[in-house]
């Protein structure tokens, strides 16, 4: 790899121990060694925003659950309604 990308071995050794950071044109040479887009090859996971995600997730679906719930409710006092108005022969 250290060929590849034309620096010597120590020198890639240090970039694989994170002794060495990598600026973005070496990324983008091992991307093109590799054969991959640069934003392949970049940690972009954030575990705190995996957890507020995950917290919005469950809010959004406590927030529809209940608006399902209403909304059950509603349909079966308008049935409970139609069928009354029906059940006396009232008219609309």
């Amino acid at each position: 790899m250290a060929e590849k990308l034309n620096i010597s071995t120590p020198a890639y050794y240090k970039i694989e121990d994170g002794t060495t950071g990598l600026k973005l044109h070496r990324i983008e040479e091992i991307s093109k060694v590799f054969s991959v887009q640069v934003a392949d090859l970049i940690d972009t996971y954030d575990p705190d925003m995996a957890s507020d995600h995950e917290r919005e997730r469950a809010q959004y679906k406590l927030t529809i659950d209940s608006k399902d719930q209403a909304y059950s409710e509603l349909l079966a006092k308008h049935i409970e309604l139609i069928e009354h108005v029906r059940a006396n022969g009232l008219k609309w």
